[in-house]
């Protein structure tokens, strides 16, 4: 049993340093900065967003769920994620409705800057409040690349290294 127990540890760390650093190698591209990579944005995103869910997954089931919520009307970032990879790799899913009532469908739209995108009616109102950051929206839910993609993986990154420190995969 300790053998499987050490390839397991080690298959969990090798997916939590991969999910890392594929994450921060798309960031890096500059895809959603030059417009010429504009239809590249939503597979960059959709791959991150999965990637994202997988690291966040892995780390709660290790007991470091990343619990920041932040610009989150409801749960955490870790919800938040989850929902988007569900919106994202479901095109059928609630998670993809912006107005239940009157079917209405907000799949992967991005906003730079601060800006009220989006109204509907009185009620229903996508915005967006920093005009230092790019959200990409699925439905009502909202994730900040800066605000809250970079910073999940800082945040497990440091989750990681705490765990495994003499790990060189989280150096």
């Amino acid at each position: 049993m300790p053998q499987q127990q050490n390839q397991d540890d080690f298959l969990t760390r090798s997916d939590l340093a991969s999910n890392i650093r594929g994450i921060e190698r798309l960031l890096s591209t500059g895809v959603f900065d030059a417009n010429v990579l504009r239809e590249f944005r939503e597979p960059s995103f959709v791959s991150i967003i999965i990637k994202a869910n997988d690291l966040l997954q892995k780390l709660h089931s290790l007991g470091e769920r990343v619990t920041f919520n932040d610009d989150i009307p409801e749960g955490d970032v870790t919800d938040l994620v989850n929902n988007m990879r569900n919106a994202a790799c479901h095109f059928s899913s609630p998670e993809n409705l912006l107005d239940e009532e009157n079917n209405i469908k907000f799949v992967f739209n991005m906003v730079y800057g601060k800006s009220n995108a989006v109204q509907i009616g009185p009620d229903i109102v996508v915005q967006t409040d920093y005009e230092d950051d790019v959200a990409v929206f699925y439905g009502k839910h909202r994730l900040y690349l800066k605000r809250h993609l970079i910073r999940l993986v800082n945040d497990a990154k440091e989750k990681a290294r705490a765990r495994y420190p003499n790990d060189h995969l989280f150096r």
